[in-house]
């Protein structure tokens, strides 16, 4: 998970489809050389689905979305969890998400079918 990249990405990203508690479904994502990303998620309990992050130009899957969660995904759930007052941490392991304290959530990417865990706590 690249942390660095998706905060910097994170205040440029549009959201512009959101469930009804207002998550985030879908959300354009700036990459590297200019490009646009659209990132697609769904949820079930406490686990969250990164569907796709596609390049619609292209259409071609980013390249870290067809290997682990990849740094658009990733500042997608940034900017929204922002926006709502909400503080992000990012975890490779279940225990270390547990050690944080906060509501923890697993998060997988469906093509590579990498996982990771996010805690959100309010600001």
């Amino acid at each position: 998970m690249n942390i660095n990249s998706a905060n910097k990405a994170a205040e440029f990203v549009a959201c512009w489809q959101t469930d009804n508690k207002g998550r985030v479904e879908k959300a354009t994502v700036p990459g590297h050389n200019a490009r646009l990303y659209q990132v697609t998620f769904s949820r079930s309990g406490k686990r969250l689905l990164i569907e796709e992050c596609i390049n619609p130009d292209e259409g071609e899957l980013c390249k870290g979305h067809k290997h682990s969660i990849c740094f658009h995904a990733l500042a997608a759930l940034i900017h929204a969890a922002e926006k709502k007052g909400f503080r992000l941490t990012f975890c490779s392991t279940l225990k270390e998400a547990k050690s944080v304290g906060g509501t923890v959530i697993e998060v997988i990417s469906a093509h590579s079918k990498k996982k990771g865990w996010i805690v959100y706590k309010q600001n």
